[in-house]
């Protein structure tokens, strides 16, 4: 199998982020602002993380926009963790066996959409008079303005379903048992499958979660858990402020989203409607699609057992 040839020094610096991550004293210090050790940790992880995921050259739209000098350490990481997100799949992608089979759309809910260009969430509409949408900008320009656009994107057998090495089921099910009734209520209020917004949220939280933990502690990252989504642009889909750090107005926001996406959407199934969520311009289905699709399907939260037990009490309150 054909894989990316990594430099040495960024090999050897992802191979010591994964020793990092496994000391637990290390982490402790990392995300504790007030440990005596957190300045020093601060400094070997920021040296570590700039060594093993480098600022690639401005080979894309996405990367052509030129993120700021203090956060090019955090684009490098968001490019590595979307997997190559300009073409569809990745260099290792190209010879994988096809892993998957296009699958139907997103069942509707009993309660209509509310907003948007078309009627019903969850259902393939023709184009009609909608303008076949899209480069990335313009597509963020229809979904912000909620303007009718009709996104294209074709399935892509070689897109990966399986998790990454660095995935934490743990933090994906505790993220959606902690916000349970957050994505409830939003998911009813705007007739959006909450199973969808579940998979997404339990994708979103389980990679890179120490990376996404402590850029959030010193407001270095430019997306926001528990949805992972970026104030900038997205802070324009409501005319009132949105505080996307407050979890309940961070799942209103995502929920927003994934609904005007499914709307501009022929086939809305949950690896279509995830990729554009994980970049906009997306035309192929992506890794993160296939994902999240998989994780909608097997719906672990949902699996009896010790786990569902145990987030059942850690998050029930008293």
């Amino acid at each position: 199998m054909n894989q990316t040839t990594l430099h040495p020094a960024a090999a050897s610096a992802r191979k010591r982020i994964a020793a990092a991550m496994a000391n637990k004293p290390f982490m402790a210090a990392l995300q504790d602002r007030d440990h005596r050790g957190h300045k020093k940790a601060v400094e070997r992880w920021s040296r570590l993380h700039e060594a093993a995921f480098p600022q690639p050259g401005p080979s894309t739209s996405e990367q052509s926009m030129g993120p700021r000098a203090e956060d090019r350490g955090w684009a490098a990481r968001d490019a590595f963790r979307r997997s190559g997100r300009s073409d569809g799949f990745d260099a290792e992608a190209a010879d994988r066996k096809p892993a998957r089979q296009p699958r139907t759309a997103l069942q509707s809910t009993d309660r209509p959409a509310q907003g948007g260009p078309n009627a019903a969430v969850g259902h393939g509409v023709g184009t009609g008079d909608r303008p076949v949408i899209n480069m990335e900008v313009d597509r963020i320009e229809a979904i912000l303005d909620d303007a009718p656009a009709l996104f294209e994107i074709s399935d892509n057998p070689r897109a990966d379903p399986q998790a990454k090495f660095n995935e934490s089921a743990h933090d994906g099910l505790s993220a959606v048992a902690h916000y349970g009734h957050f994505i409830d209520r939003e998911a009813a209020r705007q007739g959006v499958d909450a199973d969808l917004v579940r998979a997404i949220i339990y994708v979103e939280n389980s990679r890179w979660n120490q990376l996404e933990r402590l850029g959030d502690r010193l407001g270095r990252t430019r997306s926001i858990l528990p949805m992972n989504i970026r104030p900038e642009p997205w802070e324009r889909l409501s005319s009132d402020p949105i505080d996307f750090v407050d979890p309940a107005q961070n799942i209103r926001a995502g929920v927003t989203l994934l609904h005007r996406i499914i709307d501009r959407v022929d086939d809305p199934n949950p690896s279509n409607v995830a990729s554009i969520w994980n970049f906009t311009g997306r035309e192929l289905v992506s890794d993160f699609g296939a994902r999240v699709e998989a994780v909608y399907d097997s719906r672990p939260w949902s699996s009896p057992g010790p786990a569902r037990s145990y987030y059942r009490r850690a998050f029930s309150g008293p």
